[in-house]
C-alpha cells in the first residue's frame, strides 16, 4: 500500500482553520458551589448514572473519622441524613451498579478495618449480607465489570500496622465469591482503578506495597495482566483514575518523595501520556474523582496535600474530549470499484490518524485528500454538494475545500496517509472533515470518482 506521513503542522494548521476548541476550555477548572461537604481526605465517593448524583460517603479530617453522607447534582452539594447509615470510617471504596441502580460501599476503617456491604439507594443505606465476604479491610481497589456484570475488588489492607491483600472478589448484587485468577497483581493498597468499556478492561496503577508502586495492571474479567512500559506516572499511591470510552485518566496521588502530585496522564492500548494542562487542581492525594456520564466531564473532590494537614473540600471539573472518528456519506463508483475511506485509528493526542482509502485505479494514479473545516457549509456553497452540476454523475462532496493533499495509489488501487496529532492540548477537540478524489476516465464526463467522507475529532 502507498503510504503517505504528514507532519502535525498539518493538523496544527487545520486546528486554526476549523476554529477547534481552544486550550482555555479544555483543563481543570474549579467549580463554584454554594455549599460543599467539610474538608477531607480518605472519602468514599461514586457516580449515579441513573440518578444523576455524585455520592460522597465519610473519611477523614486528622483524628476525626466520618458518617455524613452528600450529594451533588452537577451545581450543587447537598448534605443527605438518611435513617441509617455505615459507621463512621475513612478509605472505604464505592462503585456504581448500574445494572441494580445502586452504589455499592464495602470496607473502610475506624479503630480497626471494617468488611460490611452497604448499598445507597439515593434516600437510605442498607446493609447487606453475604455468607462468604472479603476479611475486613481499607483502601481496596473495586469497580464495576459490564462484561460480567458484578464489581470486582482487589487487594487493600487489612488494618493500619496490618498487611495488604492480592485477592480477587466479585459481588453480584446478593453475594461475594472469591476468585482465584493465575498470576495476580502483588498485595497492595491504595491503587487506583477503573473499566474502559471501549476497551473491555480495567486499569489499575501503582498502590503501596511497603513503599509506593508504579506498576500498570489490566483485567479483562478472567485475569490480571502487567502492561510494561518505559513512559508512566513515577511511582505513588491513592491517586485517582477514571476510565473512559477507549482511555483512562489519571491525576495526582502520593508520590514516593512523601510528596503530592499535580500531574494528570491517559492511558490507552498503547501506554502512558502525560497531558500538560493550562489549569490544574493543587497537588494533592487521596482525593477522589468520577466520570459524570451526563455532562461529559470528570468531577474531583477534596483530598490532602500534606495530611492530616492541608485539607481541600474543593470541587473540579475537566471536560472530556474523546477522539473519535466516524464515516458518513457514500462514495461514487469508479471504472473498478466503489471507493472508499477509513481508518483503523482515532486521533488521539501524541498519537496517528491512520487514514485507508481503497477502491482507485491503481498503479500511482495521483488523487487528492480533501480537508475541511464542515460537512455544512464551503464558503456560500450548502453542503453536501450534488456533483451533477459539474458531469460528475452521482459524486457528492460533503466536506469544505479547506486544505488538499495528494495521495497516489499503490498497484491495488490503495493509499494510506498517516497524519501525526501533536501532544499539544490546544487542538483538544478540532474537528477534521476528510473525503478522497481520484482520476479515472470512465467513472463519468469529467473523469472524477469520490469515496465517502469522515468526521474525526482530536480527543483524548
Amino acid at each position: 500500500m502507498s503510504t503517505t506521513i504528514r507532519t502535525a503542522s498539518t493538523l496544527v494548521l487545520l486546528a486554526a482553520v476549523t476554529g477547534g476548541v481552544s486550550s482555555q476550555s479544555v483543563t481543570w477548572s474549579q467549580i463554584s458551589t454554594k455549599t460543599a461537604p467539610p474538608a477531607r481526605a480518605f472519602h468514599a465517593m461514586a457516580y449515579d448514572a441513573a440518578r444523576d448524583r455524585v455520592v460522597v460517603f465519610g473519611g477523614r479530617t486528622g483524628s476525626t473519622h466520618m458518617d455524613d453522607t452528600w450529594e451533588f447534582d452537577g451545581t450543587n452539594w447537598s448534605e443527605m441524613k438518611p435513617t441509617k447509615s455505615p459507621a463512621k470510617r475513612f478509605d472505604a471504596r464505592m462503585v456504581y451498579d448500574p445494572i441494580r441502580k445502586r452504589i455499592i460501599l464495602f470496607g473502610g476503617q475506624d479503630k480497626d478495618a471494617y468488611g460490611d456491604t452497604w448499598e445507597w439507594d439515593g434516600s437510605n443505606w442498607t446493609p447487606r449480607t453475604s455468607a462468604t465476604s472479603p476479611p475486613p479491610r481499607r483502601a481496596c481497589s473495586m469497580f464495576f465489570d459490564p462484561k460480567l456484570g458484578k464489581i470486582v475488588l482487589f487487594g487493600g489492607r487489612s488494618a493500619i500496622g496490618g498487611f495488604n491483600y492480592n485477592d480477587t472478589w466479585t459481588w453480584d448484587g446478593s453475594k461475594w465469591a472469591e476468585l482465584s485468577p493465575k498470576s495476580p497483581p502483588a498485595a497492595r493498597m491504595g491503587a487506583p482503578v477503573d473499566y474502559d468499556v471501549k476497551r473491555g478492561r480495567a486499569v489499575m496503577f501503582g498502590g503501596w506495597s511497603g513503599s509506593e508502586r508504579g506498576d500498570t495492571w489490566e483485567w479483562d474479567s478472567s485475569k490480571w495482566t502487567e502492561f510494561t512500559t518505559t513512559v508512566r506516572p513515577d511511582d505513588r499511591n491513592d491517586a485517582s483514575i477514571v476510565g473512559l470510552p477507549g482511555v483512562a485518566v489519571l491525576f495526582g496521588g502520593f508520590g514516593s518523595n512523601r510528596k503530592p502530585r499535580g500531574d494528570t496522564w491517559t492511558f490507552d492500548e498503547k501506554g502512558w501520556m502525560q497531558i500538560k494542562l493550562p489549569k490544574s487542581p493543587a497537588a494533592r492525594h487521596s482525593h477522589r474523582a468520577v466520570y459524570d456520564s451526563k455532562r461529559e466531564r470528570i468531577l474531583l473532590f477534596a483530598g490532602s496535600n500534606n495530611f492530616p494537614s492541608g485539607l481541600f473540600n474543593d470541587t473540579w471539573s475537566l471536560p472530556v474530549r474523546l477522539a473519535t472518528f466516524k464515516t458518513f456519506g457514500k462514495g461514487c463508483a469508479s471504472s473498478t470499484a466503489l471507493p472508499t475511506i477509513s481508518s483503523t485509528t482515532v486521533p488521539r493526542l501524541g498519537q496517528s490518524l491512520e487514514l485507508h482509502i481503497k477502491g482507485f485505479l491503481p498503479k500511482a494514479q495521483i488523487g487528492q485528500l480533501i480537508l475541511g473545516a464542515s460537512d455544512k457549509t464551503w464558503g456560500t456553497i450548502p453542503l453536501p454538494l450534488p456533483l451533477s452540476v459539474i458531469n460528475m454523475g452521482n459524486c457528492v462532496l460533503f466536506v469544505s475545500i479547506d486544505i488538499v493533499h495528494p495521495i497516489a495509489t499503490d498497484p491495488q488501487g490503495n493509499a494510506q496517509t498517516i497524519f501525526k496529532v501533536p501532544s499539544n492540548t490546544s487542538v483538544l477537540g478540532a474537528v477534521l472533515f476528510g473525503q478522497a478524489v481520484g482520476p479515472d476516465a470512465k467513472a463519468n464526463t469529467l473523469g472524477l470518482a469520490t469515496t465517502n467522507a469522515f468526521k474525526a475529532v482530536v480527543g483524548l
